[in-house]
């Protein structure tokens, strides 16, 4: 019989997961999040999170990283003031982790142990209210860190994220439009399509959160999902998709892939 998963990834800015405030709401919005992102509605294994803090501090404080490390202590994840990853399926292995010197990019490889599948993730939150110039270099930087720069974005790969730019702009400066085709050389965009909003904030609406896949994943990727969340939560939409994983043969007769997972309504 030969078996066949999946493995969902989600990413969402939470319109800073810890704010910096002595109000009591503070720790209970944190501990709500944390619910919701571990929720069975979601069935997430893979949960990528920007905007951790609304602050201008270098790092999150040791009282910050304790109450992130409560609330998903029983799973593997990393956070910078910045972006967060939560591996919430026990089957994946964390075999490498990375992070940008301004915190704004997170990159972890994972590795499925039933399957024997690897997968790297990069978590990207991009600077939103900074000069032309200076979101240049942030993006054009992207491309010099893995898994970019050692080729290994040709292999089963992710990128994911805030990028607070419109990538579907039909006149983008220069910088731009040449960084985004090579972005979509080489990876496929899985659930921001051209004019779908990402971004509902102030009666306005934009595309600035996306989740791309390598181009050797595209064929394998089901059930996207565009999910508009309560504006008490986030302005932000809840992006995701689901990688279907090689199969694997255990035994006699055959097993179809169940694609019915969509939305949580």
């Amino acid at each position: 019989m030969s078996k066949q998963t999946h493995i969902r990834i989600a990413t969402w800015n939470t319109r800073g997961l810890l704010k910096l405030t002595t109000a009591p709401a503070s720790s209970t919005t944190a501990k709500q999040v944390s619910t919701f992102i571990r929720s069975q509605e979601l069935a997430a294994d893979i949960f990528c999170l920007q905007e951790i803090k609304l602050a201008s501090a270098n790092s999150l404080s040791e009282d910050l990283l304790h109450r992130l490390h409560l609330s998903y202590q029983q799973f593997s994840h990393f956070f910078t003031k910045h972006v967060g990853i939560v591996i919430l399926n026990k089957h994946l292995e964390v075999q490498d982790a990375f992070v940008s010197l301004d915190q704004r990019i997170m990159v972890v490889k994972v590795y499925h142990r039933q399957t024997q599948q690897s997968l790297t993730v990069v978590n990207v939150y991009g600077p939103s209210a900074a000069p032309m110039d200076v979101k240049c270099q942030f993006f054009e930087n992207l491309y010099s860190l893995p898994p970019f720069s050692d080729g290994s974005i040709n292999n089963e790969s992710i990128v994911c994220g805030d990028f607070n730019l419109r990538l579907y702009d039909p006149n983008p400066p220069k910088w731009q439009r040449h960084w985004t085709l090579r972005l979509h050389a080489l990876m496929v965009d899985s659930a921001s399509h051209a004019g779908d909003v990402t971004r509902e904030a102030g009666g306005s609406s934009s595309c600035i959160d996306y989740l791309f896949v390598s181009k050797n994943l595209a064929h394998r990727t089901a059930n996207p999902c565009n999910w508009s969340l309560p504006s008490s939560r986030s302005d932000h939409h809840l992006l995701a998709c689901d990688i279907v994983t090689p199969r694997t043969d255990i035994g006699r007769g055959a097993w179809r892939f169940n694609s019915c997972g969509i939305c949580p309504s």
